[in-house]
């Protein structure tokens, strides 16, 4: 199955969560840090603007980011969707 977003989403793929410390203690579920962190694999086309024109996107596919739980969508699968402006910071 092909995955296109509208508009001006992004699909990632999450890197998984930590589940020892660094020292090998085991996290319980909830007491885990939220670390949104993944690699897009989809971009949609761009929202528009108000002349008609596309907005262009901030990230590209295969760019690794940080990103906001705020309107996060879950899909059932491992990948998850989020709107561009959720998008914090692209690690080069």
């Amino acid at each position: 199955m092909k995955l296109t977003p509208t508009l001006d989403r992004v699909a990632i793929l999450p890197d998984p969560k930590e589940k020892k410390s660094k020292g090998g203690i085991l996290i319980p579920g909830q007491a885990q840090k939220e670390v949104n962190y993944g690699t897009v694999v989809a971009i949609g086309p761009g929202a528009f603007n108000m002349d008609g024109s596309r907005r262009p996107m901030s990230v590209a596919a295969k760019d690794r980011v940080f990103y906001s739980d705020c309107h996060l969508t879950e899909t059932g699968s491992r990948v998850v969707i989020v709107d561009d402006e959720d998008i914090l910071a692209v690690a080069k």
